[in-house]
């Protein structure tokens, strides 16, 4: 994984791993027994997303901030993520326990991610980081392991 030079910031625990955190995580994944649908809708005030659940994309687009995540129900069916460029942040915690999530790509329009935004992500293998990336809070990256 790179990152960009122009990053500003690096929270606390950026890579924190844990096993005692990881099986206290796994008691707290609510397990699901309905099939999963494909979905969308608003992530923020100008920006939506669309889960395809064929493919376990979710892809978020538009303009500004993601100021929510209402993918939670089904985030151990997402397997990438794909923000499009015009996003301007990822908000706290919106992938956390995706445990299924392998790929994200993040565009340049993205220069902040909060904390605990993948944290949890045990399947996580792949992330393009953009180059105006300027802040990734504490967190972010905990219990990949």
């Amino acid at each position: 994984m790179s990152i960009a030079c122009t990053l500003a910031t690096l929270g606390l625990n950026f890579f924190e791993a844990s096993a005692t955190a990881n099986q206290t995580a796994d008691k707290q994944r609510p397990k699901l027994i309905a099939e999963v649908a494909d979905d969308q809708g608003e992530c923020g005030e100008n920006v939506e997303y669309k889960f395809t659940a064929s493919t376990g994309e979710l892809r978020i687009y538009g303009t500004g901030n993601m100021d929510k995540h209402p993918w939670s129900e089904y985030r151990n069916d997402i397997e990438s993520v794909v923000i499009e460029n015009g996003v301007t942040n990822i908000v706290n915690e919106a992938f956390r326990y995706c445990t299924s999530l392998k790929s994200v790509t993040i565009p340049n329009s993205v220069t902040s991610i909060r904390r605990y935004a993948f944290s949890d992500c045990t399947n996580l293998t792949s992330i393009i980081m953009p180059d105006g990336l300027t802040s990734i809070e504490e967190w972010t990256f905990s219990n990949l392991f």
